[in-house]
């Protein structure tokens, strides 16, 4: 052995044999080590993908499941009203009914994972739902679940739910305008600067949805933000390079009420979940980031056709108050001149003449209805005030005309937590100045703009008995989610209903 060795050292074709045995180790130590590494990183990209995936899709699960209860589909609001629970399906044997997700880009179907939803009453109209997803689906390998919890309220729509409401007259938004809730449109909606609608203060209602039974167009240099999901009967025209869609947008692609051929986005950016469009695909050179874009989308339930509610005076409805008459406007600002410290009960004013009713410094001692039957303009911020038992008064200004128009003019603000305002016209409503409403605004049009900001608060029940709200609204609903919470899968696990 060792004649051997000695003789591989003085040899040089030993030396080399040596050193390419060497070499080839070292080469295939790190060949090894570099799979191992290339195969963990691919493993690791693929779980985070996966995981982002089956949170998505244990979102849309959740998404789907509040658009059942909305609309009843397959009776799931009946039976969770009347049995208290509801699911995507449990299946013979105690199996999990478990769906698929799926996406069509350019006619091919992609599978995005699998979900499983379960909705359990808590009250009357209010839900608690748990939604489990998996990514790439349940039985592949490195697949990854999620669970996603949430609440949920309907809210009727035939009452006063949205900050800002318009009907056939549709919304020209101008100069920044600054909303807190909801807002509906039941005709065409057209932005032409800032224009931002948040999720309510709490604990109010309102998520910062946009919901348009028409067309909405954005103008170029706009500034727009909603927050919450996007609904259009019609069509978007999107013409600004930094609209912001806080989450879900729904193109239902009415021809019969659309003035565009397909919708389009110059530069959008979605924050959360995806945009959906009825037609095969959106105007070319539309630019979406941050979603995905689902077309042919057959499963969006229609955008309703909502009616201004109807106000007719009738001294019968508002029992309890003292109902003052007035020739116009001149008779009223009298009135106004001597109660300044006493602003309550039920005044109605047979016409009007565009002049000024200026409540600057005025006190409500209880709740107020200021009933106008011609244009006329409010100004002015109260000093506050409140009922007698404490809550925040609620002064309701009501223009009847269908030709007129109420103006919300210099200094127009409610006193939150003392004096909110629900202000409805018959025909327009605009603005001359900067205006704050604690209460909502309903009009036929609105036309304001020059820094109007609304922060939804409910009207007393007392000043809105004279109105009657569209009959087809006795079963129509808005969801109002709550927080989303994604916890581990495990915590109350599925198999407490059904085996997946």
């Amino acid at each position: 052995m060792r004649t051997m060795l000695r003789r591989l050292r003085s040899d040089e074709d030993g030396i080399g044999i040596i050193t390419a045995l060497s070499v080839s180790f070292i080469v295939f130590a790190l060949g090894a080590t570099w799979y191992s590494l290339a195969v963990h990183e691919l493993d690791q990209v693929a779980f985070d993908r996966n995981r982002t995936q089956s949170l998505n899709v244990a979102e849309a699960g959740a998404k789907e499941a509040i658009a059942h209860l909305t609309y009843d589909v397959d009776n799931w609001r009946t039976d969770a009203q009347s049995v208290g629970f509801v699911s995507t399906g449990i299946l013979a044997g105690g199996v999990c009914d478990i769906q698929t997700l799926e996406t069509v880009v350019d006619g091919a179907v992609d599978s995005q994972g699998e979900y499983w939803v379960s909705v359990t009453k808590v009250d009357n109209l209010k839900y608690h739902v748990e939604a489990w997803g998996w990514s790439p689906n349940r039985t592949a390998r490195g697949a990854v679940a999620k669970k996603v919890l949430l609440d949920v309220e309907l809210v009727p729509l035939g009452g006063f739910t949205n900050a800002l409401f318009a009907s056939k007259g549709g919304v020209i938004g101008s100069n920044f305008k600054t909303i807190y809730g909801d807002a509906y449109s039941g005709e065409d909606v057209t932005i032409s600067s800032q224009t931002s609608i948040f999720k309510n203060d709490d604990p109010y209602r309102g998520q910062g949805t946009l919901t348009v039974y028409g067309d909405l167009t954005i103008d170029n240099g706009s500034n727009v933000f909603v927050q919450s999901d996007v609904h259009i009967q019609g069509r978007i025209d999107d013409l600004s390079a930094s609209t912001q869609y806080g989450s879900t947008v729904q193109i239902r692609s009415d021809n019969s009420i659309s003035a565009y051929p397909s919708s389009y986005f110059k530069k959008a950016t979605v924050l959360g979940g995806e945009v959906k469009t009825a037609d095969a695909a959106l105007k070319a050179g539309s630019n979406i980031q941050g979603a995905t874009l689902i077309v042919n989308a057959n499963d969006m339930q229609p955008v309703p056709d909502v009616a201004l509610p109807a106000f007719t005076f009738k001294a019968s409805d508002y029992t309890g108050y003292t109902i003052t008459y007035y020739a116009d406007l001149t008779a009223f600002r009298t009135y106004l001149a001597a109660n300044p410290n006493n602003l309550k009960d039920v005044h109605v004013v047979a016409s009007g003449d565009g002049s000024v009713v200026n409540f600057h410094q005025n006190k409500f001692t209880d709740n107020f209805v200021l009933v106008v039957g011609g244009s006329f303009e409010i100004q002015g911020t109260p000093r506050g005030g409140s009922t007698p038992t404490g809550e925040p008064a609620t002064a309701l200004i009501v223009m009847t005309d269908p030709a007129g128009t109420l103006t919300l003019g210099q200094n127009f603000q409610s006193v939150p937590g003392e004096v909110h305002h629900l202000v409805f016209s018959n025909g327009i409503v605009s603005s001359t100045n900067q205006s704050v409403i604690y209460g909502a605004l309903y009009g036929y049009m609105d036309q304001t703009g020059n820094r109007l900001e609304i922060h939804f608060r409910p009207p007393a029940e007392g000043v809105i008995q004279g109105f009657e709200f569209d009959p087809q609204l006795a079963d129509a609903f808005i969801p109002e989610p709550g927080d989303w919470r994604d916890v581990s899968p495990t915590a109350d696990p599925i198999t407490a209903y059904c085996t997946p």
